[in-house]
């Protein structure tokens, strides 16, 4: 194999190297924007500034996502939902505006506390199936045995009642 013919690819002239550094735009994800917003930012402004249009990462769909798991920003991402037509730029601006500005940390988790849990969801990990296939199959366990079930999984849950009869007096 000849070798000169691949020593000029090997070889990074500094200068190609600087330009190609140069013209890489900078990535703003959709929760960066949205701490744009959250933070009353500039990296939008100057996005639009220097360019002349939105970021081609923004989607209105998931920028009102990220508002409506806030309490303070349900009504304002509502409305837009409600002028979906309206342009990316007077969608942005618009929340901009009106958004109060406040730390808001992303999306929020949901989980269930181990006491809390529905007794579908103990059966279908006792079952080992979806809480879908105990629903639909939870009719073929008969109810004394449904009940047995659920004071062994979660006896302080579930208690057996006690009987509200009086007592009989022995002799």
């Amino acid at each position: 194999m000849d070798d000169d013919k691949y020593e000029d690819l090997c070889e990074i002239d500094p200068n190609a190297q600087e330009e190609l550094e140069e013209n890489v735009e900078p990535q703003l994800s959709i929760f960066d924007m949205a701490n744009d917003i959250f933070s009353h930012g500039t990296l939008i402004e100057k996005w639009v500034e220097q360019k002349g249009e939105m970021p081609p990462q923004w989607s209105n769909f998931m920028i009102l996502r990220i508002m409506s798991e806030h309490p303070d920003c349900i009504f304002f991402a509502n409305e837009l939902n409600k002028h979906w037509q309206l342009p990316d730029e007077m969608q942005w601006r618009f929340l901009k505006n009106l958004v109060i500005k406040k730390k808001r940390y992303g999306w929020t988790k949901k989980t269930r506390v181990e006491e809390e849990k529905e007794p579908i969801v103990l059966l279908a990990e006792y079952f080992h199936c979806t809480e879908k296939e105990m629903r639909k199959n939870i009719h073929a366990i008969p109810r004394e045995k449904l009940m047995h079930l659920l004071e062994t999984l979660d006896p302080e849950r579930y208690k057996p009642k006690k009987t509200k009869g009086r007592k009989k007096k022995e002799k």
